[in-house]
């Protein structure tokens, strides 16, 4: 397997594990803020500075960070393989 292939295939696992992380993050993130807050709906969070500040700072980052160690996962595994 050449060296664009698997660029390619690391780059989409990168997006796809970053975006299935940011919504199970996220929805963590919403589950907590609601049990800290002691609020028993979603809307009544609409207002909430807490849980932007949790996305922003905790959520994307997790995100990243997942998708970055699983594109280095499959990019050794495809080397392993290649070699």
């Amino acid at each position: 397997m050449n060296l664009s292939t698997r660029i390619l295939i690391c780059t989409a696992v990168f997006v796809v594990t970053a975006y299935c992380a940011e919504w199970v993050f996220g929805e963590l993130a919403v589950y907590y803020e609601m049990r800290a807050t002691d609020t028993p709906t979603r809307q009544e969070l609409q207002d909430d500075f807490g849980l932007g500040i949790l996305g922003l700072f905790v959520v994307v980052p997790a995100a990243i960070i997942a998708g970055l160690i699983t594109s280095f996962v499959v990019w050794r595994k495809l080397s392993a393989s290649a070699g």
